[in-house]
């Protein structure tokens, strides 16, 4: 089993990054894969971890296709890419350890885990610390610790020396070569910086502009090139022109010793004439071409490697683990939980609710004074059943757009932080993550919309009365307008249908974000639009559209047709009542919600995720 690179191309612009490049990563060795700044190195590791599509070819791990069978090529591979991204308002361990849950541990067995590469990477002292306190070079150690959790079969690692000093690049090549002689581990390490590589790949791949110009290993590069070697002789002097006449160049001297380039003098052939000239050799040892000069000479002939042989193995057994969509919701439900923005957003509606309610009150209150003071012929008694309506028709627009907003951050601000990436270097499809994240904004929205329902109905029980919706006289007579009785079933009906637009508002803010990379334009297009379709409704007014139109279904100050407004008209008498849509309270919301995943789908499938 290997992980394989088959014939990747991709470009862009027009421009052409990656030409038919193949490589492979066997169990056990640690492939170089060297290259300038640009010349593809990034983008080829990307596609195998399926962060963008590939024009043509293929990515095989263990015989699983990287693009169909996305969950068990994730499950064998570890990866660090580019910047590390992380919860910067989350310790390094909690950060950790929700990405093991999302690999399918259990809590307990992610705590372990993220302790365990903690240790391995020397952040073992600092786990508790949030990170948005480390330094670089700590943020590339953690960055390295997420690759290995839960103890990968192959490791890809991009430019994984940005930030570490030197005892850390000492320590970093001491780990992979532990993991690959231990554990048989796969290391993938491309860089530009060659000589952070020498002396422990045994695997090197060259690309040039997209194009594999050498791929082999280095002890059969050693041994092709005719490379250095180093000459210790007893006279230097005695030695020198014999170096001449063989046409052995010099590189370098220190003493008595040379490093020589032999061209095409054998070995054999300059140790019997050093022997001959009594120089007094006492040393001829090759010296093995460094990275950096076989990469020189790669770039010089820009010759095309051959691609390594295909191996068509049956693909491994499965290791992906079950239920990737629980393991999203919960690690949705843990990021929102810790968001300070949370709290207000269940918050403000409720104190913006709380006070139209008392605005009611109070002027329910006036209404019958009035009436006793016969300044007025009659009012309408504010009933509590009122007073929910009132509270809910100021609350719930300020609720709606709050989490238009905030849904839109779920993939947008994921994506500019770089932890969207993480959660996708998971054993997690991206239909998983679509599904999971629209899961937990639905579960917060629901909850922020209990709140302010029992807020409503509490409120008005403490400082209104539960009565018959009545006309009342300066006598103190009292017609019935509406009954009691007639109220109750309503109620259920008026503090349920709001949920669904609720939710579809929400999930619409949720697909904006996957149309956008910047948090502040997911924010800007998401409320953007839902004033928008509010707008729609003004133009549509009357005609059969309106009715599908989200806003249609929420409380909105712009002429509600919403279940709350009909509601409030009933408890306030009034006979003709009506909810307008009533057809459409559930299937108009629910098509919205269905269209909203179906986009925000669509467009994270087709997205590199940076």
């Amino acid at each position: 089993m290997a992980l394989e690179f088959v014939g990747l191309s991709q470009a862009f612009g027009g421009e052409r990054v990656l030409s038919d490049v193949s490589l492979r990563v066997e169990p056990g060795s640690i492939v170089a894969f060297l290259g300038h700044n640009g010349a593809g190195k990034t983008t080829a590791l990307r596609i195998a971890l399926g962060l963008q599509r590939a024009e043509s070819g293929s990515v095989r791990v263990d015989g699983f296709d990287a693009a169909a069978d996305e969950r068990e090529a994730r499950a064998r591979i570890g990866a660090l890419i580019e910047t590390p991204g992380f919860h910067g308002n989350w310790s390094a361990r909690r950060n950790l350890a929700a990405l093991a849950r999302l690999a399918g541990m259990d809590a307990r067995g992610a705590r372990s885990e993220s302790e365990r590469v903690l240790g391995l990477v020397g952040l073992a002292p600092v786990a508790g610390r949030r990170v948005d306190t480390f330094s670089q070079g700590m943020r590339q150690r953690l960055g390295l610790a997420q690759a290995l959790l839960g103890k990968p079969r192959y490791l890809l690692l991009d430019e994984p020396q940005n930030g570490l000093d030197p005892e850390g690049l000492a320590e970093l090549r001491a780990l992979l070569v532990r993991l690959a002689r231990d554990e048989r581990m796969g290391v993938l390490v491309s860089s530009h910086q060659l000589a952070e590589l020498a002396g422990f790949a045994t695997d090197v791949v060259i690309l040039r502009r997209g194009v594999v110009v050498h791929s082999g290993p280095m002890a059969e590069l050693a041994r092709r090139e005719r490379g250095r070697a180093r000459v210790g002789v007893r006279d230097a002097a005695a030695a020198r022109p014999v170096l001449e006449r063989l046409g052995v160049r010099v590189h370098s001297v220190e003493d008595a010793r040379f490093e020589v380039a032999l061209g095409e003098c054998a070995p054999e052939t300059l140790a019997r004439g050093l022997r001959d000239a009594q120089a007094g050799l006492v040393e001829l040892a090759p010296v093995a071409p460094t990275l950096e000069e076989v990469y020189l000479r790669a770039q010089r002939t820009g010759e095309r490697a051959p691609a390594p042989a295909r191996a068509d193995e049956a693909p491994d057994e499965p290791l992906a683990p079950p239920q990737p969509f629980l393991a999203v919701v919960r690690y949705d439900v843990g990021r929102l939980a810790t968001r300070g923005g949370l709290v207000w957003i269940g918050a403000l509606p409720v104190i913006v609710a709380l006070l139209a309610l008392a605005r009611r009150a109070h002027e329910g209150a006036a209404d019958a004074s009035a009436v006793a003071e016969e300044r007025v012929f009659s009012a309408t008694r504010v009933t509590a059943f009122e007073g929910i309506g009132v509270a809910l028709a100021a609350g719930i627009p300020l609720l709606a757009l709050a989490w238009c907003g905030l849904a839109s951050q779920s993939l947008a601000g994921e994506l500019a932080r770089g932890t969207l990436r993480n959660l996708l270097l998971r054993r997690v499809g991206r239909v998983h993550a679509v599904l999971g994240k629209a899961t937990a904004i639905a579960a917060a929205a629901a909850l922020t919309y209990l709140a302010l329902a029992a807020s409503a109905v509490l409120a008005s029980a403490a400082w209104l009365d539960f009565d018959d919706v009545c006309e009342v006289l300066p006598n103190g007579t009292r017609f019935v307008l509406t009954p009691k009785g007639d109220l109750w079933p309503e109620l259920a009906r008026a503090l349920s249908l709001p949920l669904l637009p609720l939710l579809a508002s929400a999930l619409i803010g949720f697909a904006c974000g996957a149309f956008v990379r910047g948090a502040a334009a997911a924010v800007g297009l998401a409320l953007g639009l839902a004033v928008l379709l509010d707008l729609a409704r003004v133009v549509l007014r009357g005609g059969a559209v309106e009715g599908w139109l989200p806003g249609a279904h929420l409380a909105s100050p712009l002429s509600d047709t919403s279940v709350i407004a009909y509601w409030i008209e009933l408890t306030r008498g009034v006979s003709a009542a009506r909810y307008a849509f009533e057809d459409r309270a559930l299937l108009a919301p629910a098509a919205w919600i269905v269209l909203s995943l179906v986009l925000a789908h669509a467009m994270l499938r087709r997205r590199a995720v940076p």
